[in-house]
């Protein structure tokens, strides 16, 4: 419906409010991690990053949009070092460090091997679900992860020493996630680490309040 300035001035002066489209239900899942096994959380080979993702049990009339995702060469290693992703997204790697580095993916979907000077950019595109390493080949201790995703619903979190729990016998890490704006629906909530098992588990999202987990892994 058009209207003319000054009826739409009335309008507003009348405090008429036009209706909008209602916003499409949701809900989510949040919670704690929890391990008991020894991980290292610090350097380029750290082992504290988890993504957990939800897999709905019915496949959704529209696939997952891919999007971009930007990745750091920094201080000789890949930040974040380990990337979730969906599938078919394209990731940047921007070298900021002075010398020169590469990025080197084997995978057959997916093969890479180019090199970057200081402030270089270069773009790659992962058209295929999996794990996906990634290695400097100037420099081999520089290594990170690609993992594309058929869901957009994943988080990234760090597993840390949690110092409240932890005692001279036993170290325990912890982290906190949250997974919002999911539609309502049953789903497979999975988790990953390059170093634990992984876990599935089985959760209802209702719309409103989010599900409440607690999750062990272990190795």
């Amino acid at each position: 419906m058009n209207l003319s300035l000054p009826v739409l001035g009335l309008c507003l002066a009348a405090g008429l409010v036009w209706p909008t489209a209602p916003r499409p239900a949701t809900g989510g899942v949040e919670g704690t991690v929890r391990t008991e096994v020894k991980i290292a959380t610090k350097g380029a080979t750290s082992q504290r990053d988890v993504v957990l993702y939800l897999e709905p049990k019915q496949k959704p009339a529209e696939a997952s949009k891919p999007g971009k995702a930007t990745v750091v060469q920094k201080k000789l290693a890949f930040e974040p070092h380990v990337l979730p992703i969906v599938r078919g997204s394209t990731v940047e790697f921007t070298n900021e460090d002075q010398v020169k580095h590469n990025v080197f993916v084997e995978a057959e979907c997916c093969k890479l091997d180019v090199d970057a000077d200081k402030g270089e950019n270069k773009t790659h595109v992962f058209p295929q679900a999996g794990e996906f390493p990634v290695v400097c080949r100037l420099h081999p201790e520089m290594t990170m992860y690609v993992l594309a995703l058929e869901t957009p619903h994943f988080v990234r979190v760090e597993l840390q020493k949690d110092k409240e729990q932890s005692t001279d016998q036993k170290a325990v890490f912890t982290a906190t996630f949250k997974l919002e704006n999911v539609p309502p629906g049953t789903y497979t909530l999975r988790t990953w680490n390059k170093k634990l098992k992984a876990l599935e588990r089985e959760v209802v999202v209702a719309e409103g309040a989010p599900q409440k987990l607690d999750l062990v892994l272990e190795k």
